[in-house]
């Protein structure tokens, strides 16, 4: 995760500051949904773990396949956001290293957690 923010960051170097400003406008509805779909993902995984619904293999498999799925399209519709808007192709570049990292930041916390760490 460290690694994916400063990428992010390098990229961000890219900008100039009225490009840097839109991104909060361009992203905001992205956001927004964004915070609804993971709540969506969290009380359900909620109600399976709870509810003893499949077996702890089964749903931590699928809960990792759909956060990976959800960061990917995050990271597509970001990339046509971002080329809609006409920013610099390496901006875009860097956003999609940063995510792809973040992605196997939160594939690697997972088998972490469900592998005990290692310990």
């Amino acid at each position: 995760m460290l690694f994916s923010r400063s990428i992010n960051e390098r990229g961000m170097k890219l900008l100039n500051d009225n490009e840097k400003g839109r991104l909060v406008d361009l992203f905001k509805d992205q956001r927004r949904y964004g915070m609804y779909a993971i709540v969506v993902i969290i009380g359900l995984y909620l109600v399976v773990v709870n509810f003893n619904l499949l077996p702890p293999l089964v749903y931590m498999s699928l809960y990792v396949v759909i956060i990976v799925g959800f960061i990917a399209f995050q990271g597509i519709q970001a990339r046509k956001v971002l080329r809609k808007n006409d920013y610099p192709e390496e901006y875009i570049k860097a956003y999609t290293h940063s995510t792809i990292f973040r992605g196997m930041g939160v594939v690697l916390f997972v088998i972490l957690l469900v592998t005990g760490g290692g310990v």
